[in-house]
């Protein structure tokens, strides 16, 4: 799977960047030093992943009740409500 190549990141000199896009919330949360979060083309909000994926930002835009855990397995945000639309 493709996900298994964003470990290779212990071997990217420091200095390095990338620029990803993903519309998995998770991989975001789990891999990003820093995200954009765009919501239909205006930035939502931008800077540390745990900072921005909140349950705020992530009703906001998404429209869906979440909440954070970390676990022995990594880091993961977890959906568990939908919201109505504005």
């Amino acid at each position: 799977m493709w996900v298994d190549r964003l470990n290779f990141s212990n071997t990217v000199p420091v200095y390095s960047s990338m620029i990803v896009a993903v519309h998995d919330l998770n991989l975001a949360y789990r891999y990003a030093d820093t995200v954009v979060v765009l919501n239909r083309g205006k930035m939502e909000g931008y800077g540390k992943a745990c900072d921005i994926l909140t349950p705020d930002c992530i009703r906001s835009v998404y429209g869906v009740d979440s909440f954070a855990v970390e676990n022995e397995f990594g880091k993961f945000i977890v959906p568990f409500r939908a919201r109505s639309a504005p």
